[in-house]
């Protein structure tokens, strides 16, 4: 029974590196993580000030297109020149109907601006709603950038991740083949 559940915590241990390792990646290269609905993001630009600054974390959440209206904050891929498929921030200023296809469509603005956006928003291309800001955003923004650089991530990220997997895995095995456990065995080492 030992043997069983030692195997288990060692199991579920790798499991949470692993997510934890696929978590790290994503913000790496995305500047996001999507867990279950919820997805974390950063906001990069002024755009929508003084609601959302520049380097404020927030999270938005996946909703059927029947929760969007007028004033909603909405997460999309743009298809602005300037960001053309990256993720945008902005409020809902107005919402169409396209003449051709009868879909509903949205028109977005930039708190900070007069103007609204040149592009029109469909729901296929909206990510989520805003739901809120994270506390203590400006600290985890800091740490994304910082993460940004790849020799300073593999460092302090994925190095460390790998040998604690590694370390892990080994003890796994060990308790798997052998039915060795290393900490039992350094302990009754340690009375000796």
């Amino acid at each position: 029974m030992k043997k069983f559940l030692s195997i288990v915590e060692n199991l579920l241990f790798i499991g949470v590196l692993s997510l934890l390792c696929v978590m790290l990646y994503s913000i790496h290269v995305n500047n996001s993580v999507k867990i279950f609905n919820y997805r974390f993001m950063r906001v990069l630009s002024n755009s929508m000030e003084p609601v959302l600054e520049p380097n404020d974390c927030i999270i938005i959440k996946e909703v059927p297109e029947s929760e969007l209206d007028i004033g909603d904050i909405i997460t999309f891929v743009s298809f602005e020149n300037e960001i053309y498929g990256k993720f945008n921030t902005h409020r809902i200023y107005d919402i169409g109907i396209d003449e051709n296809t009868g879909k509903k469509y949205y028109v977005t603005k930039g708190d900070y601006f007069d103007t609204p956006d040149y592009s029109y928003v469909i729901y296929e291309n909206v990510i989520g709603k805003y739901v809120r800001k994270i506390p203590m955003g400006r600290v985890i923004s800091f740490l994304v950038t910082k993460l940004a650089d790849n020799r300073i991530y593999f460092a302090v990220i994925i190095f460390p991740l790998i040998l604690c997997l590694l370390t892990y895995i080994n003890q796994l095995i060990k308790i798997i083949v052998f039915g060795v456990d290393q900490q039992k065995t350094e302990k009754g080492s340690d009375r000796r």
